[in-house]
């Protein structure tokens, strides 16, 4: 996001913004229903898969594993593609316009 954000002053609202949009969106606050159009949107984001890997190791049935890896892979997955594009797009020195 660093290198997108134009200023260090609209960094924290900017940020804070998309991720209370992303938290509303992917179901926190309200369930989401199975095949809905707002279920396949959310199904694109890492939050998404994230509260499911946290949620089901609340609703753990006896015998079956807490662990949702699915969930979990997709987050995963999500971190080394957003490492790689900040290691590609980061510089030390601010870029000039």
């Amino acid at each position: 996001m660093s290198t997108l954000i134009p200023n260090e002053e609209t960094a924290g609202p900017v940020t804070s913004s998309i991720f209370f949009i992303l938290l509303f969106l992917s179901g926190l606050w309200f369930p989401i229903p199975n095949g809905s159009i707002l279920d396949k949107i959310t199904s694109f984001f890492p939050l998404r898969y994230f509260m499911d890997a946290v949620f089901v190791s609340f609703n753990a049935q006896s015998g079956v594993s807490p662990w949702a890896w699915h969930d979990l892979l997709v987050v995963v997955i999500w971190g080394a593609v957003a490492c790689a594009v900040a290691l590609l797009r980061f510089r030390w020195a601010p870029r000039r316009a």
